[in-house]
C-alpha cells in the first residue's frame, strides 16, 4: 500500500533583529510492505503558508472542518491565477463537502470543477466529479459545468460553445478558461486529423477573423502547420497516422494434406 508522507519540523534561526522561525516540510509518498516502509519520493518546502496548506491537504487535519476556509481561499487563489494549481487542494475541499453536504458551497464546487476541466486531457475533472453525490451534481451551477464537461469529453464542440452562453457568470470568475479549452481542442485535433479546413477549425475553436489568422500564423511558425488556401495540413504523429497492416497469405500445399486425406479415406 502507498500513503502520503508528511512530516513537519520547526526550525529556529538567529539574526541581528532577533530569532526567526520557519517550518521544514517533507511531503512525498511512502510505500508499506508488511513491517517495512520505503520512502519513494519527497521534497522540502520552508514556507509556513505552504506548510499549513500541505498539512491540511495531506496531514491529519485534512478531515478537520476548521481548515476548510483556508483551503477554499487557496482554491480561489488558484482560480485567480495567484497560486499554483494543486489537484490535492481541490480534492480535499470536495471531500469535505462529500462528508458534510450541509456545508457544501455550490459556487466553490463549480469553480473547482472548472479549474479541473482546464487541465484536460489530464484526468483531474474525472477525479473531482466522482467525489460529488448526485444531489449536488444535479443543482446549479454545478449541473451547467457538468454539461460543459460532457460536451467537451465527447468532442461535441458546437454544443460546448453554445452551452457556455448559459453559464457566462460562472466562467467570468475563472480567468484563462477559454484559452485552456482551446489548447485542449487543438491537442485533440492534432492527434485525430491530418488536415482540417480553416472554417471548421474556426467553428471548433470559436474564433474568427484576425484572432483565427493570428493563431494559424503562430502554429505555422512554431508547430509545423502548413496552410494551402483554406486547408491546413497538420504534422503527422503516431496518433493521426493510419496503421499499415501487412497481409500475408500462408499457402498449404496438397502434399501437406495428402496423408490426412488418405487416412480419412481408408477409415471411412
Amino acid at each position: 500500500s502507498r500513503y502520503p508522507l508528511y512530516t513537519q519540523q520547526s526550525l529556529q534561526g538567529g539574526s541581528r533583529g532577533g530569532e526567526t522561525s520557519a517550518s521544514k516540510v517533507t511531503i512525498g509518498l511512502m510505500e508499506v510492505r508488511g513491517a517495512d516502509r520505503y520512502v519513494l519520493s519527497a521534497h522540502c518546502n520552508f514556507d509556513q503558508d505552504m506548510a499549513n496548506l500541505i498539512h491540511l491537504a495531506f496531514g491529519a487535519a485534512r478531515y478537520d472542518p476548521k481548515g476548510l476556509d483556508e483551503l477554499v481561499r487557496n482554491l480561489d487563489a488558484q482560480v485567480a491565477g495567484t497560486a499554483a494549481y494543486s489537484l490535492d487542494v481541490l480534492v480535499t475541499v470536495l471531500r469535505f463537502y462529500q462528508l458534510s453536504l450541509q456545508t457544501a458551497d455550490k459556487e466553490v464546487i463549480a469553480k473547482a470543477l472548472l479549474k479541473a476541466l482546464m487541465q484536460m486531457p489530464k484526468p483531474d475533472y474525472k477525479i473531482c466529479i466522482h467525489l460529488l453525490p448526485e444531489k449536488l451534481v444535479a443543482e446549479e451551477p454545478v449541473s451547467s459545468v457538468v454539461l460543459l464537461a460532457q460536451h467537451l469529453e465527447s468532442c461535441k464542440l458546437r454544443d460546448f460553445w453554445a452551452a457556455t452562453n448559459s453559464c457566462k457568470d460562472a466562467l467570468s470568475k475563472v480567468p484563462g478558461f477559454y484559452d485552456a479549452i482551446r489548447s485542449y481542442v487543438l491537442h485533440s485535433i492534432g492527434i485525430t486529423f491530418q488536415k482540417v479546413s480553416l472554417r471548421v477549425l474556426g467553428d471548433w475553436l470559436r474564433l474568427e477573423g484576425q484572432s483565427l489568422q493570428q493563431l494559424v500564423a503562430e502554429k505555422e511558425k512554431n508547430a509545423g502547420w502548413r496552410v494551402q488556401g483554406d486547408v491546413i495540413t497538420l504534422p503527422l504523429n503516431q496518433f493521426n497516422t493510419a496503421v499499415q497492416v501487412k497481409r500475408t497469405q500462408d499457402l498449404i500445399g496438397f502434399d501437406s494434406v495428402a496423408p490426412i486425406l488418405k487416412h480419412a479415406a481408408t477409415t471411412a
